[in-house]
């Protein structure tokens, strides 16, 4: 990863989420960094029209330049733009691999990733696709079609990938009325041998359900109830917030 890019992305998403304007000192203190640091990458975040300031004060917020080119990028790019600083500050909170994931038919198509800080890490998933029903973000997915949807859905033979897949609609169905209820799905070893993923909703501002921010971690990395139950409030958390800034 390049460190200034980085900074820059953890910079105007700090001036994004502000609801008032920002000062270089209170910038400096939001993203952790020294305040030369933060001056000479908001002038050349300024430089380019990422970023802009007040007419008589040095308060920052985003660039002209920059909204323009969001408000004409393609729905998965302004998506995946939006989403990168928080799966990367939920990637820091957790430790663990974190990705984005979108429904493409009866497939889950996953946008980007972040990279757990372990040497035992995920496989990169990047640009793949997986399955719906073998995979958390699959079954959240599932579990916000209609029932017209999901009997349409179970009339094609599920594939088994694991000893653990869940195929029958006997099965599935349960679960998809406790993933809609809690907004949390998982998917322990249903893909491969090994695997945990847990997923979280993003919705659009029509409260329908557009992306999943997952996590996914060896099953040796799963630790208590309450931890399980940490990971599930993070993620909650995290497609909150991306919902909220689209």
């Amino acid at each position: 990863m390049i460190q200034s890019v980085e900074r820059a992305f953890r910079l105007l998403y700090t001036i994004g989420q502000r609801e008032d304007q920002s000062n270089i000192s209170q910038l400096a203190r939001d993203v952790g960094l020294p305040r030369t640091t933060v001056v000479r990458l908001l002038d050349t975040l300024q430089a380019v029209g990422a970023v802009k300031t007040a007419d008589v004060t040095d308060e920052y917020q985003i660039g002209d330049k920059l909204v323009a080119l969001l408000n004409n990028t393609p729905w998965k790019e302004q998506l995946a733009a939006v989403a990168y600083p928080y799966l990367q500050e939920l990637a820091l909170t957790t430790g663990e691999t974190t990705y984005l994931g979108i429904p493409e038919g009866n497939s889950v198509f996953y946008m980007t990733q972040i990279d757990s800080q372990y040497t035992i890490q995920m496989k990169d998933w990047s640009g793949q696709y997986t399955d719906l029903h073998p995979t958390a973000a699959g079954k959240l997915f599932l579990a916000y079609r209609t029932p017209e949807e999901l009997d349409r859905f179970f009339e094609q033979e599920l594939a088994t990938y694991t000893e653990f897949t869940l195929t029958s609609p006997h099965q599935l169905r349960p679960e998809l009325n406790t993933i809609r209820q809690t907004q949390i799905s998982w998917s322990r070893e249903e893909f491969e041998f090994g695997c945990i993923n847990i997923a979280a909703p993003i919705f659009n501002r029509g409260g329908q359900i557009t992306a999943a921010v997952a996590i996914g971690f060896p099953r040796y990395r799963m630790q208590s109830p309450e931890h399980q139950q940490w990971l599930a409030e993070q993620l909650l958390h995290t497609g909150q917030q991306i919902s909220q800034s689209l």
